[in-house]
């Protein structure tokens, strides 16, 4: 649930990156500070021609998951606004299905994901 809540609260924005150590060989780590400037998100990239082009990538994941993020904020809102005896069983699961769609479909589309998220 924990995790959840911390995606739910998440408003992730474009921010400067670098890369950073501790990943095998073939995955970079690049981080970006969410919007509201109160956490970082990093991301593990598969490698790709070169260290510019793992970058631009992974900026274009950070975008696209921010995009995916915000909707799932919205339709977890109109879930818990819709439902009336929603039980917290529900909505943890329901949470867990949007964060693991946007996981996913941030990875299928850009060999990026987010592995950590954290308070600045």
């Amino acid at each position: 649930m924990r995790f959840g809540l911390i995606a739910v609260g998440v408003v992730l924005g474009l921010a400067a990156c670098e890369p950073t150590p501790s990943m095998p060989e073939d995955v970079s780590k690049y981080s970006y500070k969410s919007s509201d400037g109160e956490m970082v998100i990093t991301y593990g990239c598969v490698n790709g021609a070169t260290a510019a082009e793992t970058k631009t990538r992974s900026a274009k994941a950070h975008q696209y998951f921010d995009q995916r993020h915000q909707a799932s904020v919205r339709a977890t809102v109109a879930k818990v606004t819709s439902t009336p005896g929603l039980s917290a069983a529900q909505l943890d699961a329901f949470i867990e299905k949007q964060v693991e769609g946007n996981m996913k479909s941030t990875f299928d589309r850009f060999q990026c994901a987010p592995i950590d998220l954290r308070d600045v």
